[in-house]
């Protein structure tokens, strides 16, 4: 494994010394963080005054190397005349005879390294630090037969004007391509330094320097790939540093990270918006969607400059709140919670009084540089027509799965005018956050119906899904005759055992849901039906709203409370509406399954409802080849 590589942007062409640099700094081992781009703070910025550039090329961090800056110079030697003039400055001569005055590369490595001293301290991290400077590009040799005035820097006492012990030049890279970090080891043993850092200490240090746009906000907290500092991964990289900012269309899998992809793709364009307090808009379709994706945002954003920063530029609303702030022109909260109460017509009601105050005052809302829309599938056109109102221009970004829709609801965006065309980036099939063995028994349920299969196949997707969760979990399916009671009776024993009330997720039908709600309340234990707010409650939500949702624990239950084909409800459908709910009840179950970070148990009481024996079926076969 090589090191973890954070850049938001990549280097230039021309740049074929940080090119050559990088190129051999990836080959560090995986303990090693390799930044491009770091936070500074006041105390850094002012240790740094007056240079040109005041971030060095690369930084490592590692428990063996402490922190490492490394300030690259690109220095054509031979058409050009180098001298150094002190400790700091270098004078350049061309070949026409014009001189440039230069920072001497050793002041330039030297303020570094009290800018880092200075920017952990205040961070109370106790790593060593050390500044390095490299000649990629240059030998030993030639930079020695061409400095115009060499032997100064050969005397012992002038170290100050450049220390070549704490140079690297090309033969180096030549020499430890393959293990770069003995190269580095090897310069700070010349400073007797060795050393091996405690890992909370190493995670300290790149907590202050990593981007809040590189931090998965995983809510996980026991799974062992959890246990070191989680950043996104190179094709979420991808997704927010390195497309096109008119690629805003992003299809993928359950756990494939989109949710996180959006979040640092809004943080980045807050960092690079050329618009001076740039307003930006995270929404999505549903409120418990909504305070998940504000859970992980939170998460990303946990020093207080990222907070003061990225909450005033940010916002995350879900659809049914910014309808409530368009009605708010016309009616109080009683009088929306009155309509509210009238759950057959309140829908009715709402879209034709935002229709007409939009239609009264089109510019009122129009605070938004760009939007950033989660679970777009789930969308249709009046929803796309109301956030639309709120942008200054048409300045989108979509992430969605086909798998997990889960409403009838249909939107053009062509039609619309959102976009002139519409673009699919690169599927990763990656589903990092459920075990592998039960993110297989979704894929495999799921695709077991033709209905949903030519779904996923009409929309660009393949069957070759990567498991990469090498969690050992098998879903657990059990027979029940009182699913309530046996739910409860997991719960108490998970809570006993290394587990708290934030781990666990019930998924289930609104009757059971309630029902369970009631019990465990009789019982002591926390709960609270819809995603919450706060710390210290077992969550319980119906199928249709576990979308966005993760635990360390999911039950399950209520699945023969979904409708399937042959149930007496829709008796008198047309044959293809059948087979549309059908379809829409294996993804509200496919959705179910893969919320899980650990554990997932489903609990059943008809062994011949056709879900139940595809889910028995399916995960028979994977118990089998797991052996």
């Amino acid at each position: 494994m090589k090191c973890q590589l954070i850049q938001t942007s990549k280097i230039a062409d021309t740049n074929l010394a940080e090119k050559e640099m990088l190129g051999f700094l990836k080959n560090l081992p995986e303990t090693c963080f390799l930044y491009r781009e770091f936070k500074l703070t006041p105390g850094y910025i002012e240790q740094t005054k007056g240079l040109e550039e005041q971030r060095p090329d690369f930084v490592v961090v590692s428990p063996r190397l402490g922190l490492v800056s490394i300030e690259v110079k690109d220095w054509n030697i031979t058409a050009n005349k180098y001298e150094w003039a002190d400790q700091y400055q270098v004078k350049r001569t061309n070949k026409n005879g014009e001189e440039e005055w230069l920072t001497n590369p050793a002041e330039q490595a030297s303020r570094y390294l009290h800018g880092f001293m200075d920017l952990l301290k205040g961070q109370g991290c106790n790593l060593y630090v050390s500044s390095l400077v490299a000649f990629p590009k240059l030998s030993r040799a030639e930079f020695g037969n061409r400095i115009l005035n060499i032997e100064v820097l050969k005397n012992p006492q002038s170290k100050f004007y450049l220390d070549l012990d704490k140079v690297i030049f090309k033969e180096d890279l030549d020499k430890f391509t393959l293990d770069p970090e003995k190269l580095l080891t090897g310069i700070l043993a010349k400073s007797n330094r060795s050393f091996n850092y405690l890992s909370k200490e190493v995670e300290k240090a790149n907590r202050t320097l990593l981007p809040s746009s590189f931090i998965v906000g995983d809510f996980s907290k026991r799974q062992a790939t959890q246990k070191k500092l989680h950043v996104i991964s190179d094709q979420q990289r991808e997704w927010i540093f390195g497309i096109d900012r008119k690629m805003n269309y992003l299809l993928d899998v359950p756990g494939s990270g989109k949710t996180n992809a959006l979040i640092s793709r809004a943080i980045h364009f807050v960092d690079t918006s050329p618009v001076t307090n740039s307003k930006v808009l995270i929404t999505t379709y549903s409120g418990n969607l909504a305070t998940n994706i504000r859970r992980i945002f939170e998460q990303k954003i946990q020093d207080e400059s990222s907070q003061a920063k990225y909450t005033k530029s940010i916002v995350i609303q879900s659809v049914p709140d910014l309808l409530e702030n368009v009605l708010a022109v016309l009616f109080s909260n009683s009088e929306i919670e009155e309509h509210r109460k009238d759950g057959t017509t309140f829908e009715e009601w709402v879209s034709t009084n935002v229709r007409n105050i939009l239609e009264l005052e089109p510019d009122k809302f129009k605070v938004f540089d760009a939007v950033f829309i989660d679970e777009i599938q789930d969308f249709d056109n009046f929803y796309l027509q109301v956030i639309d109102h709120f942008l200054k221009e048409k300045n989108y970004f979509f992430v969605g799965d086909i798998g997990q829709k889960i409403y009838e609801r249909q939107y053009d965006l062509q039609r619309l005018g959102i976009i002139p065309y519409r673009v699919e980036l690169p599927k990763s099939y990656q589903m990092y956050r459920t075990p592998k063995h039960i993110a297989k028994l979704a894929v495999d349920f799921i695709w077991k119906d033709p209905y949903c299969r030519n779904d996923f196949e009409e929309n660009g997707y393949r069957s070759n899904f990567n498991y990469s969760n090498p969690a050992d979990y098998v879903a657990e399916i059990l027979k029940t005759n009182d699913p309530s009671t046996e739910i409860i009776t997991k719960i108490k024993s998970f809570l006993g055992a290394r587990y708290v009330h934030d781990d666990i997720l019930v998924i289930g039908s609104q009757d059971l849901i309630r029902n369970l709600n009631a019990k465990l309340q009789q019982e002591g234990i926390p709960s609270v039906i819809g995603e919450s707010k706060n710390d210290g409650f077992v969550v319980l939500i119906e199928f249709q709203e576990a979308k966005g949702l993760e635990r360390e624990i999911v039950l399950v239950a209520g699945v023969e409370d979904l409708y399937e084909k042959s149930s007496p409800k829709g008796l008198f459908w047309e044959e293809s509406q059948k087979i549309k709910e059908d379809g829409l009840s294996r993804r509200k179950i496919y959705v179910a399954i893969t919320r899980t970070i650990e554990q997932l148990i489903i609990f059943y009481e008809q062994p011949t409802n056709p879900f139940i024996a595809d889910l028995l079926k399916v995960n028979e076969a994977i118990l089998a080849k797991r052996g």
